[in-house]
């Protein structure tokens, strides 16, 4: 008697292993037209909502929290700035460097760049010696509106 190579109804199929620091949702797959819903990994840094518009497998990308810093201004008319950075993946690119989590730093104009997390090290430690260099200029600005402001009176 020959023996079937289907499992039986009603069997339990393994699931396949989900990579760590990732999380199975739920994401809209196909175009406005017509969408499937399904499963697909994501990293537990991804904050993208994947049921929020249909888009086509290749096209998903991961995007982290946006954190941000604001660059104010006193001159009237002069809107703030805003200097933002956010992990991302794109795991479809055909550059490894995109499909690796990344960090994008920008502005909240047209400047972006994209940062392996060596050179995301690297800028840090700048951005440390560029608020040490910000905090003597505001120093120097200080004294010397302090003297001008002694020798007026």
């Amino acid at each position: 008697m020959q023996q079937s190579t289907q499992a039986p109804l009603g069997s339990v199929h393994p699931f396949p292993a989900i990579k760590p620091d990732h999380r199975l949702v739920p994401a809209r797959i196909g175009s406005f037209a017509s969408s499937q819903v399904a499963f697909i990994e994501c990293p537990a840094w991804c904050t993208e909502d994947h049921m929020d518009s249909p888009s086509y497998l290749v096209d998903i990308d991961h995007t982290g929290d946006v954190c941000a810093v604001q660059v104010p201004t006193f001159m009237e008319g002069d809107d703030d700035h805003f200097w933002t950075a956010r992990l991302e993946a794109s795991p479809s690119s055909k550059d490894q460097r995109t499909r690796d989590a990344h960090l994008m730093v920008g502005d909240d104009q047209r400047f972006e760049a994209r940062l392996t997390a060596d050179d995301a090290e690297r800028l840090a430690d700048d951005l440390i010696a560029f608020a040490a260099q910000l905090r003597a200029l505001a120093r120097t600005a200080r004294l010397h509106n302090q003297h001008v402001a002694e020798v007026a009176a």
